[in-house]
């Protein structure tokens, strides 16, 4: 064949082969082959498709779980002091874990030179701290006197480790087995706090 006709018959088919990809762009792209780490089943299509719901897979999404309970329960009333580790609410009376509570009557002295009622200032500092609030507490047990030992937060702080934590009462057999308790006895003390004080009396509570 000659040249020039070889050429013309070239340049046909070129022709021809645009002249359909222009009618249906669609047969380029059955023509060309997918790259070599196409996915086998394409995950979009440029022609209408038929979807078979018979093949579609639906997976079973849990719903979040539901928050903790907090297992302590609120306590209103009119709180009553009883000493500087029990409180009467309703009638019920609730020992807060941990405490030996200081004697009403107990004197507090400074190397012998400043005496001052401790056991009243320790008493009013648990008022403080009870008196119209909302407690939220955790039985522990309950003695044969009906006493309920209770570990109690107010403004989310423990009653007890703020009481020992103020030098407000001392620690009995549970509260030094306790290593939070323990550790507020030791800054009460190495702060002078409550009875620890060695200045004397501490200014009221607020």
């Amino acid at each position: 064949m000659p040249v020039t006709a070889a050429r013309h018959a070239a340049f046909a088919i070129v022709t021809f082969a645009a002249l359909v990809v222009a009618l249906d762009p669609s047969a380029a792209l059955a023509e060309t082959p997918p790259p070599r780490n196409a996915p086998s089943t394409p995950i979009w299509t440029t022609v209408p498709t038929r979807i078979d719901r018979a093949e579609e897979r639906r997976e079973r999404i849990d719903p979040p779980a539901a928050p903790a309970k907090d297992p302590r329960r609120p306590i209103r009333g009119d709180a009553r002091v009883v000493d500087g580790a029990t409180i009467s609410v309703d009638g019920n009376r609730l020992r807060f874990f941990g405490l030996e509570p200081i004697a009403r009557d107990r004197i507090c002295d400074v190397d012998g030179r400043l005496r001052w009622a401790c056991g009243i200032h320790a008493r009013a500092a648990l008022g403080t701290l009870v008196k119209d609030r909302t407690l939220r507490c955790l039985t522990l047990s309950v003695g044969p006197d009906d006493v309920a030992v209770v570990d109690c937060l107010t403004q989310d702080r423990s009653i007890s480790e703020r009481m020992i934590e103020g030098g407000w009462a001392d620690l009995d057999a549970d509260g030094r087995a306790s290593p939070a308790l323990a550790a507020a006895r030791e800054r009460a003390e190495h702060h002078g706090r409550g009875i620890w004080s060695r200045t004397g009396a501490p200014p009221p509570e607020r």
